[in-house]
């Protein structure tokens, strides 16, 4: 039999008033069915956690090293969370270490410790990081993983020790296709239950690049008498290049809702993402804690009655919610007439006051009903996500 991963929380030190809660991943048997989501301590007010690889680690490892490591941060970039880049320079670093004869942290058994990783924070908020391969295992680049011969694969391990990194717990044995598992296995690609575990820590997240969540297409959550834009049946929701003057704010996507209102009083919630496909490609349960932020770019090209909105468990939406965005601007669909055009602006919200409630459902709208506005309708979304 195989070894497990398990996620040990060992025990906190401290150091100049700051706690240091250390989580090691390490190869035992058994674990716990812990889930991998957690609401401790987390990166806050940030987009991007930088790390520092030491030169020397395709020569201590194997060679390719770096790169794999490089490759499995690619992997999280993509899964709807914080990034993940490498730096020249800073106190994040994925390193190496002797765990029989220098332990980097406090490791119970370090013959059995493939990776270790160290996160150094109080209860709420990590201050820095740190990732170490155990130089007492035999390391490869060409995805072999033998647990009784100590050999592993440098990005499976990376890829796992990152997500540890973010403070995901390890993944229920219900789920052993996830690269949080604690199972002996070679996994390199994230699963849905690694993207769902970092999607409740740190929220929604996509630019609709490949490889990020794409939502669905051209799907109607309720309407009213809209069409088609240019003549066609149904309105559209999906992403798009470069169009109509509009140049996606990052990267090469970004996401189109266009359609034509047949009357003065029209709308058309299009369906984003939603809990009713968690068996499939796609999990959004996001129970909503003080402090998120829904943030978007937008780019009204014709029209301006449209927005982000989403529903939740309870019944209730965004849309009703009476909040409003940092610059005053309502988050109602119909009532975000005073919006600009032909520009992007950006859009960020104080989800606080919505504390406690559970997002089953994420929509991009359009909406007349205070403007009266007809004809087509045609806007853009960029970079959608909540951030703490």
């Amino acid at each position: 039999m195989c070894n497990r991963w398990r996620l040990q929380r060992l025990r906190v030190l401290a150091l100049g008033g700051l706690a240091i809660p250390i989580a090691l991943a390490t190869l035992l048997l058994g674990g716990s069915n812990t889930l991998a989501y957690h609401v401790g301590a987390k990166w806050q007010d940030t987009t991007s956690v930088l790390y520092y690889i030491d030169p020397n680690l395709d020569s201590t490892l194997t060679s390719g090293a770096s790169s794999s490591v490089e490759a499995a941060a690619s992997k999280w970039n993509t899964s709807r969370m914080i990034l993940v880049r490498t730096y020249s320079s800073h106190p994040n670093i994925i390193s190496t270490a002797n765990f029989t004869s220098s332990q980097p942290c406090y490791i119970a058994d370090p013959y059995n410790t493939v990776g270790v990783n160290c996160v150094y924070a109080n209860n709420t908020t990590i201050s820095r990081n740190a990732i170490y391969f155990n130089t007492y295992y035999s390391w490869n680049t060409a995805g072999i993983v033998d647990c009784g011969a100590k050999r592993w694969d440098v990005m499976a391990s990376a890829l796992h020790e990152f997500g540890h990194s973010y403070e995901l717990k390890d993944s229920p044995a219900g789920h052993p296709e996830a690269v949080m598992s604690y199972r002996c296995s070679l996994l390199r690609d994230l699963a849905e239950d690694d993207k769902n575990g970092a999607t409740q820590i740190y929220g929604i997240r996509t630019g609709w690049e490949d490889g990020f969540a794409l939502g669905e297409i051209n799907t109607i959550a309720y309407a009213l008498n809209v069409r088609g834009y240019g003549g066609l049946s149904s309105p559209e929701l999906g992403r798009r290049g470069t169009e109509f003057g509009a140049t996606p704010v990052s990267g090469n996507w970004m996401e189109l809702l266009a359609g034509e209102a047949l009357s003065s009083q029209a709308y058309a919630y299009m369906r984003l993402f939603t809990s009713a496909n968690d068996s499939g490609t796609q999990r959004n349960y996001l129970t909503i804690k003080p402090g998120m932020r829904l943030k978007w770019f937008q780019y009204n090209y014709q029209q301006r009655t449209m927005s982000v909105d989403f529903r939740m468990t309870d019944g209730s939406t965004l849309r009703d919610s009476g909040l409003t965005t940092t610059s005053g601007l309502p988050v109602h669909p119909a009532w975000r007439h005073n919006s600009p055009t032909r520009q992007w602006f950006f859009n960020e919200i104080d989800l606080s006051p919505l504390a406690n409630k559970t997002i089953d459902q994420w929509m991009i709208a359009y909406d007349n009903s205070q403007t009266g506005w007809q004809y087509v309708f045609r806007a853009y979304f960029d970079n959608v996500r909540v951030e703490y």
